[in-house]
């Protein structure tokens, strides 16, 4: 019997292989990759709104008119969208636990009207913009 060609030869298969086979296929809460990717974003979120605080305070000290003598806004739009978003809750919590009994058709049902909660909020924010009294590039309220 005659050795194989080097040619035809490979290497023996020296790749690591992990067994997953014993991790769950779903899980939620604080196990789930999406449960750290939105708290996360919770925390860039709060950062934001602490930055526009400490702003709020500069200007305050800096600028003579302040705040600047404008009349203030309409608050007609941003009341409807605060509505909207606190209405959403609803569709969410409901979509979640249909998630968590895994009831796909639910989900989907659920999922496509907190959809149409997101649209009607961008929609909503858009008219708030254009009735605001001023525009970005008037002063630091505009902006």
């Amino acid at each position: 019997m005659t050795p194989p060609d080097a040619a035809t030869m490979r290497p023996p298969d020296t790749r690591r292989v992990l067994d997953v086979s014993v991790l769950p296929r779903t899980v939620f809460g604080h196990q789930g990759l999406i449960w750290w990717g939105t708290a996360g974003f919770m925390v860039i979120e709060g950062s934001i709104f602490v930055i526009a605080l400490v702003v709020y305070f500069y200007l305050r000290l800096q600028v003579t008119d302040w705040p600047p003598s404008l009349p203030n806004p309409g608050l007609f739009y941003g009341t409807l969208n605060l509505a909207t978003v606190l209405l959403s809750l609803l569709p969410a919590y409901i979509a979640k636990t249909k998630a968590e009994k895994f009831d796909l058709a639910g989900v989907r049902l659920w999922l496509t009207i907190l959809v149409l909660f997101g649209v009607a909020a961008v929609v909503i924010r858009a008219f708030e913009y254009f009735a605001l009294n001023c525009r970005w590039d008037d002063n630091a309220y505009g902006s």
